[in-house]
């Protein structure tokens, strides 16, 4: 499990902006701002 604030953070670290992770993970850009808006365990994101 990820938290919002992981997440933020590991864009920040990789340098990457919200919509470059968005088109490489393969969602939207508004999934990904919903993510890292949220509070606690990051939900919709799976590792597998």
């Amino acid at each position: 499990m990820i938290t919002a604030a992981q997440m933020r953070a590991a864009r920040a670290l990789a340098g990457i902006d919200q919509k470059t992770l968005a088109e490489r993970a393969g969602v939207s850009l508004p999934t990904i701002q919903r993510m890292e808006a949220s509070d606690g365990v990051v939900r919709g994101w799976s590792t597998r």
